[in-house]
């Protein structure tokens, strides 16, 4: 038995394993942006342009503001916020603050959400999951969201037994998730080591991007990105050109998530 439990590349892997039946999933696009403090306290708000809820929060100092949700059909690896998605953002934050326009935005992030495939808005589509076995000897995990991931996880887990006429007790609720009641790392040397060694974590674009406040700081982590590389280089055996590649691919990926900024119109 195999598990399909890919994501937003759902359709994309079912095509190579032959699967006849395509597309089962529609996937959107949701961005945040960060820009300089405006307020002190989590704002749930909805858009005066379509009445889609969003929120407007505090975090780490500045003011986090999302998300969007359109329909995205590209590779999912490629996705980023552009000048329509913040645009979208801003004017629907002008009615409530309306000095935002003025205030520098540090960053965007964005992302891919895999949802079983429906017609209508994209905001309209069900966030609920689907348990099926989309081909013989292959049970697929298909929409859901990161929030029930240990849930849906149980139930593909479930649906491969019973496929396979196996009984067994869960016992998901009993482990703990890895790093749980761990040390915490002491510095930030640590914390890198900590980050490649226990999390899966390669890259120096991963860490600060992914796993870090600086994600959300006025320079991205630019700032911390040579010590970053040193440490993780230490770590996994980088030769300096290893290390270099590593910082240009860290650059790219902070340089595009600022490229909106050149597709905004003027105010």
């Amino acid at each position: 038995m195999f598990v399909n439990a890919t994501g937003a590349w759902f359709d994309r892997v079912a095509r190579q394993t032959g699967d006849p039946h395509q597309p089962r999933i529609r996937t959107t696009k949701g961005i945040h942006i960060t820009c300089e403090r405006m307020n002190l306290k989590a704002n749930v708000l909805f858009s005066p342009l379509d009445g889609r809820l969003f929120f407007v929060i505090p975090l780490l100092g500045q003011c986090w503001i999302g998300t969007t949700d359109t329909d995205f059909p590209g590779d999912p690896t490629t996705v980023r916020a552009d000048g329509s998605d913040v645009e979208y953002l801003l004017k629907s934050v002008e009615p409530f603050f309306p000095h935002v326009r003025e205030l520098a935005i540090y960053s965007s992030n964005a992302g891919v959400r895999a949802l079983v495939k429906q017609e209508g808005s994209a905001s309209s589509v069900s966030r609920m999951h689907k348990i099926a076995e989309t081909q013989p000897g292959m049970i697929s995990v298909l929409g859901g969201k990161i929030t029930g991931y240990r849930a849906i996880a149980e139930e593909a887990v479930d649906a491969v037994c019973k496929r396979l006429q196996r009984t067994a007790p869960c016992r998901t609720h009993q482990e703990l998730l890895p790093g749980a009641l761990a040390e915490e790392p002491g510095d930030w040397c640590e914390a890198v080591r900590w980050a490649v060694e226990r999390e899966h974590c390669w890259h120096v674009a991963d860490y600060l991007l992914r796993r870090r406040p600086a994600a959300f700081a006025a320079d991205q982590g630019r700032s911390e990105a040579e010590g970053v590389a040193e440490v993780m280089g230490k770590a996994l055996g980088w030769e300096a050109d290893r290390r270099e590649q590593e910082l240009e691919r860290f650059r790219a990926e902070a340089d595009r998530a600022l490229l909106f900024r050149g597709e905004l119109a003027p105010h």
